[in-house]
């Protein structure tokens, strides 16, 4: 979340009421908000409606072509939220006088604006808390889908082990079709902790990530990025590990990678194919 100010920001919008404006393009000579901003940017803005009436303030992005009026400054409503009549309106970008005119005013506003909660909850939420490691033993596993205004998934592994033997943990991605595998699924190999004499295992499968789960003190923690391909070009993941070998030695490892099959993949599926230990942590968001 930022606060965006542009030059010569302007759109119509034939939105009525007391509610958000859904902005319907630029007009000749300026640009579109989602030109400038983000989804959670705030900017200060300007609405023209008929018969006179007017309202500045601060607004939030808060989706493709939507401006939230979050806070109004001044207004023909006695500085109040404008319940705008049916009819072509003009918005802009533009910061208010008094905000030019008194720093303080500016500091005050936004400060505290959210709370962390808040915050955290416009760029990320939770899809996976706790993993149950009894549901990912088959095929099928749990499948995480990303909700529209989301962008990535965010998956944190630490700890994993298997409760004996060893076996694979596989993150498969795809669309409503189906998932993507062999080549274009993320793999990792899982050990049980009384299994572990030797060092990190570094092998590559189906051309992606190995890991392996160690003594509980020095675990390995693997936190992969996964973009949908919604902003354009092909689904992608890069991947960091972090940890200590057997042996005691730091390591870290990073990985990146594309799917091949174009459009948008909302989906994801996490299995094993070995029963994991209830002491290791899978944690998945999603993030815009």
């Amino acid at each position: 979340m930022a606060l965006i100010i542009r030059d010569r920001v302007r759109e119509t919008s034939t939105s009525s009421g007391l509610g958000n404006m859904t902005l319907a393009g630029a007009q000749l000579g300026f640009k579109r908000f989602g030109g400038v901003m983000a989804v959670g940017d705030t900017t200060w803005y300007t609405i023209t409606g008929p018969g006179g009436s007017w309202e500045t303030g601060v607004g939030t992005y808060v989706a493709a072509d939507t401006l939230e009026r979050t806070t109004v400054l001044d207004s023909s409503n006695g500085d109040a939220k404008v319940n705008f009549a049916a009819g072509t309106k003009d918005i802009f970008l533009g910061a208010p006088g008094k905000m030019l005119l008194d720093p303080a005013a500016v500091a005050a506003l936004f400060a505290n604006r959210y709370t962390k909660a808040e915050a955290d909850a416009r760029t990320m939420k939770v899809l996976l808390a706790n993993y149950g490691p009894e549901l990912l033993l088959n095929s099928t596993g749990v499948e995480l889908t990303l909700p529209n205004d989301f962008a990535s998934f965010e998956i944190s592994i630490i700890g994993l082990a298997a409760k004996s033997g060893s076996g694979l943990l596989f993150l498969r991605y795809g669309d409503g079709a189906g998932y993507y595998t062999g080549s274009q699924e993320y793999a990792m190999q899982v050990y049980g902790r009384d299994t572990v004499n030797g060092p990190l295992n570094a092998s590559v499968i189906d051309n992606k990530h190995g890991i392996i789960a160690l003594d509980g003190v020095n675990d390995n923690h693997v936190v992969i990025r996964y973009h949908d391909g919604s902003d354009g070009g092909r689904a992608s993941f890069f991947s960091q590990q972090v940890g200590k070998t057997a042996g005691g030695v730091d390591t870290g490892t990073s990985r990146a990678g594309v799917l091949n099959a174009i459009g948008v993949k909302k989906l994801l599926g996490i299995f094993s194919t070995v029963q994991l230990a209830q002491s290791g942590r899978i944690k998945i968001y999603g993030v815009r």
